[in-house]
């Protein structure tokens, strides 16, 4: 195939002169316009295979935004249990109102932040003579900042009879608090990783 330099028109081999425009064609001309053409195309086609490539090698070796991770538990201590006051229940003659402030501590190992959504936990006396469990409770809503730590505070009363009153007033009571923690890791702007765990501790 000979292409005319003049016109660029396409003319068969044993063409002397264009059909298009009558300009004379030489065999060095139509080479060169052949050369450059199929030059052109190699170009085009390595370009298209190495985007190809590169776009491949991105997907495999970059994650999902949906890909979980691993995120280490925050951990709940309990630093005090203070009874606040003891008042006389109205509603019932033999007992008492006992308001009762828990303090938790929480800290985040992880190097992001951590969102606990909801703590149920429930709160026993271990001392002789009074009712054990004397709360069933939760707290939500706590964002923990990477690498940090968080205290929380919660109010609480539960009702004691007569007998157990001397006890309550005792500065060595002890309590055992256990419960499980629902939380959150915000992963990317469409996925969030939901996670629990349990805890206990003593005091």
């Amino acid at each position: 195939m000979k292409i005319c330099e003049s016109c660029a028109t396409e003319n068969s081999e044993d063409a002397i002169v264009c059909k298009e425009c009558g300009e004379k064609i030489t065999k060095k001309n139509s080479n060169i316009k052949q050369q450059s053409f199929l030059s052109s195309k190699r170009i085009i086609l390595i370009l298209s295979l190495s985007i190809i490539i590169l776009v491949g090698i991105y997907f495999i070796f970059t994650p999902t935004t949906d890909t979980p991770i691993n995120v280490d538990n925050p951990q709940i201590l309990i630093d005090t249990i203070t009874i606040n006051t003891i008042e006389k229940d109205w509603l019932e003659n033999n007992s008492w109102q006992v308001s009762t402030t828990i303090h938790f501590h929480i800290l985040n190992s992880n190097n992001f932040d951590v969102n606990i959504t909801d703590i149920i936990y429930s709160v026993d006396l271990l001392d002789e003579n009074i009712y054990s469990k004397i709360y069933d409770g939760s707290s939500n809503k706590h964002i923990i900042k990477s690498n940090g730590e968080l205290n929380i505070v919660e109010s609480f009363w539960f009702l004691s009879e007569d007998d157990g009153l001397n006890n309550l007033k005792s500065e060595n009571l002890h309590y055992k608090v256990q419960g499980t923690a629902f939380y959150n890791v915000k992963v990317s702007s469409s996925y969030t990783q939901n996670g629990l765990f349990q805890f206990i501790d003593e005091l």
